[in-house]
């Protein structure tokens, strides 16, 4: 296969930044040695400007995280959807339990609020939560 300017083109910007392989490097090297003038053209006309890009210490950490956090979620965020389903399922029992005329569903109701209760503080704390990970 011969190597033309075009690939060496399109290989440069793997070989400036220093990522490209030991294969690579050695093959653009070889090219260059051999077309001089191609190799101070691209060496002018493409050249990368460095760019430093300042890192406050621990960003890094704070990142990772923070990823983690919003990947596996809050420990007691579980537990409010935990709490969340075993209401409703509680309250779904107790309904069916107190369909009658000779009990009282204040029971019932009771659960039904709790579970209320829990399900819009798990929906609100995760939506707020996703808010924050998407600024």
């Amino acid at each position: 296969m011969k190597i033309t300017r075009d690939v060496v083109s399109d290989l440069w910007p793997v070989y400036e930044a220093g990522e490209a392989s030991a294969d690579t490097r050695a093959l653009i090297d070889e090219f260059l040695a051999g077309d001089p003038e191609f190799a101070s053209t691209l060496r002018g006309r493409f050249a990368m400007p460095g760019v430093a890009v300042p890192v406050p210490p621990g960003a890094e950490t704070r990142a990772l995280k923070r990823t983690r956090d919003l990947v596996r979620g809050n420990a007691w965020l579980r537990a409010i959807r935990l709490v969340a389903l075993v209401m409703t399922a509680l309250t779904i029992k107790r309904v069916i339990e107190s369909t009658s005329w000779t009990t009282s569903p204040g029971v019932a109701i009771g659960d039904a609020i709790i579970t209320l209760a829990a399900w819009s503080i798990y929906i609100g704390w995760v939506a707020r939560e996703r808010r924050r990970a998407l600024r």
